[in-house]
Formats: structure tokens, C-alpha cells, sequence
């Protein structure tokens, strides 16, 4: 159940954290009506990445986690993030990766398998924040992330905008053989 909420969880905190989300959006209409479930168009008071779970579609469910992922003090409020996740079979996963910028411009990760539960910042060792990519101040706005469970070279691609190419697309691939990241150049 966890994974299942947190891919709509960590969309809706974002929302709720300052990103603007079109007023059509039918999630976040019903989300707004329900009676029980923190609205998601305000700031919320933790700020940061959140999950919200709901039992049931938003306008007849009710809300039973408000968990705090990352905290506000490691986030850039009101950039955008990007989620992929690897799936064994329908409905079982075997990893979550949420990709964010920190306050200080650094590309960071934070990693959910069942066997270490969420792990990010500092006390992530194979997280990509450990390789302190930096992300060009004037293009906060560009993130994106791929992944390729059946590849054993770039297994998750992350691409930004970086300082030293502001022209172009940078990616950080993750090589599945090594668990390392590698910085690449879109031409």
C-alpha cells in the first residue's frame, strides 16, 4: 500500500508545497472537496515532500498517513521532482526513486526498496546526492527521470539542466553493474 499511495502522495505534496497544477486537474478538484484530506492548493505547514494516503477515491476517502519524506529544510520549494520505480510483477515493487533539488542546487535522491526502507541525503551512501551534481540556478524548472529495469548499463537516467552545459541537457545515468553515476551530455 505504501508504494501505491506515494506515487499520488509525493504529486499532491508537491501541489500542496507551491507548485501550480492546472485547474482542470480532476485529483486535486476532488481533493479539495473531501472533507477529510488536507487541501492540496495551500502550502502545507511541514512544507518539504510529503505522503498522504487516502483509503478510496479522494472524494470518499479518508486520509490515514501525513508522513514527511523529506523534510523542507532539504528541498528547493517550489521546484519540481521527478518518480520512477521498478516493478516485479503488478502491484509489487522492488524500488522507488524520487529525484529533487536541494537548497543548495545539488540533484538529490531519495530511495525506497522493502529491504532498507527510505533512505536519502547524507545518509544515503549510493544515493546520486552523494556525486553533488549541480543544477543551474536559472533553469530550476527542467527535471526529469527514465528507467530501464531491464538494462544493465543506464538502468535510471536523470536529466537536467547543469552549470557547466546551461545550452543543453545533462543526464546522470545510473550503471546497474557498478551502482555508479556518471554525468552525460545531450547534444
Amino acid at each position: 500500500m505504501l508504494l501505491k499511495t506515494l506515487f499520488l502522495s509525493i504529486i499532491l505534496s508537491s501541489i500542496a508545497s507551491g507548485l501550480s497544477a492546472p485547474a482542470e486537474d480532476h485529483n486535486i478538484t476532488l481533493a479539495s472537496k473531501a472533507t477529510n484530506i488536507h487541501p492540496v492548493s495551500v502550502p502545507t505547514s511541514k512544507g518539504g515532500i510529503e505522503q498522504l494516503c487516502v483509503n478510496g477515491p479522494f472524494d470518499l476517502g479518508s486520509t490515514f498517513c501525513d508522513i514527511t519524506l523529506v523534510p523542507a529544510s532539504e528541498v528547493l520549494s517550489g521546484t519540481p521532482f521527478a518518480v520512477v520505480n521498478s516493478l516485479v510483477t503488478p502491484n509489487v515493487y522492488t524500488e522507488f526513486r524520487l529525484y529533487y533539488l536541494s537548497k543548495t542546487l545539488v540533484l538529490s535522491e531519495l530511495i525506497w526498496t522493502p529491504a532498507t526502507n527510505i533512505r536519502f541525503g547524507a545518509n544515503c551512501a549510493d544515493c546520486l546526492t552523494q556525486y553533488g551534481f549541480q543544477v543551474e540556478p536559472s533553469s530550476v524548472q527542467s527535471l526529469y527521470a527514465m528507467i530501464n529495469p531491464s538494462s544493465l548499463t543506464s538502468y535510471v537516467r536523470v536529466g537536467f539542466i547543469s552549470p557547466g552545459s546551461p545550452n543543453t541537457i545533462s543526464e546522470a545515468i545510473l550503471n546497474k553493474n557498478t551502482n555508479k553515476w556518471t554525468l552525460s551530455t545531450l547534444l
